[in-house]
């Protein structure tokens, strides 16, 4: 997974290949940020882009649900004036929605010759994980990339509706009914600035002795002030891992970065279990950035082909209580090397 901060789209295009570009408009500003780079792509063709629309009936914030509205809509007529193939697609969600619905924009927009950039900024995470699933499988597409979008700042509260049971992203077991069933493990956190889910689902796993535990802390080499509010929001648990396991403390300064350290403690749990894989049992908790994700679903694959059995963790909550970003940043590029 490589990590690129667009500024010029058109470099990372070819023109003897059809690209097919996903957006998701919402609420935030950011969710603008990849689609202000597409409409600046001239003399390129071959390009079409699909609106996705993730439209809910049972779990809807009004104000925030025009807002998004708004923004929707501003995007479909800004790519119409700059004449860029536009197809519209809404996605029921939360009510409603399988991997299905996923599968189906493969099958209706993707074939195994066109290059895809999937805009993560604002997409939910079980989203995000079945856009793995479906665009990394043999054949899917000739190319995948995706990018992200970071804002200029956050809320000072911020908080879920609801914080219910941690839960599993693979198989949808409860976290508590997954750690009965293993006798050791190891968890690999990745706590949000917040620190609440981080810190949740370490102090479940410290009730089994003979799990090892790992603490990523996010950095921002760029954005280097913002490490003050990930330093405060997981003091805590930051206090509790230095005391407990210094050494598994691990600072990254760059997604990219944290993605490479990921990979080496993979490749060492890998090593060290070995051939004996019964009963050990990998948690992959991605609470920070969503780019995250992405990596801890290749790290899952690779666990699976080893036989090692792998879950990453999930809040249970459906929505943030007020916004969740403002402003736009800077918009980034991930490519990710398919295996076809």
């Amino acid at each position: 997974m490589v990590e690129i901060e667009i500024n010029n789209l058109s470099k990372e295009i070819d023109n003897n290949v059809k690209h097919v570009f996903f957006i998701s408009p919402n609420y935030e500003d950011r969710s603008m940020g990849f689609l202000n780079h597409i409409v600046k792509l001239k003399n390129i063709k071959d390009i079409e882009v699909v609106v996705l629309k993730l439209q809910s009936q049972n779990y809807k914030v009004d104000i925030l649900d025009d807002l998004k509205t708004n923004m929707y809509n501003y995007a479909i007529e800004i790519l119409k004036k700059t004449k860029i193939s536009t197809k519209i697609k809404e996605l029921a969600y939360p009510d409603r929605y399988t991997i299905k619905a996923i599968e189906h924009l493969k099958r209706d927009y993707v074939n195994k010759d066109k290059h895809v950039i999937f805009d993560f900024s604002c997409l939910p995470k079980a989203i995000i994980l079945d856009v793995c699933k479906t665009f990394f499988a043999k054949d899917a597409c000739k190319k995948f990339s995706f990018t992200y979008s970071s804002p200029q700042s956050y809320p000072k509260i911020r908080h879920p509706q609801a914080i219910g049971e941690m839960k599993g992203m693979l198989t949808q077991k409860s976290i508590s009914r997954l750690l009965d069933e293993y006798e050791n493990g190891t968890l690999i956190n990745f706590p949000s600035d917040l620190g609440y889910s981080g810190q949740l689902i370490s102090d479940q796993v410290a009730k089994y002795t003979d799990f090892e535990q790992y603490l990523f802390i996010y950095m921002r080499r760029r954005s280097p002030l913002h490490s003050f509010d990930a330093m405060a929001g997981n003091s805590n648990l930051l206090s509790e891992a230095h005391k407990e396991w210094r050494n598994n403390i691990i600072n990254h300064f760059s997604i990219q970065d944290g993605y490479r350290k990921l990979r080496d403690i993979i490749e060492n749990i890998k090593s060290k279990v070995g051939s004996s894989t019964k009963g050990y049992l990998v948690l992959l908790a991605p609470f920070g950035p969503k780019p995250l994700i992405v990596g801890c679903f290749i790290m899952s694959e690779i666990l699976k082909k080893s036989e090692i059995d792998v879950e990453i963790v999930q809040e249970s909550s459906f929505q943030y209580s007020s916004v969740y970003s403002i402003g736009l940043d800077k918009t980034y590029l991930f490519k990710i090397d398919l295996i076809n």
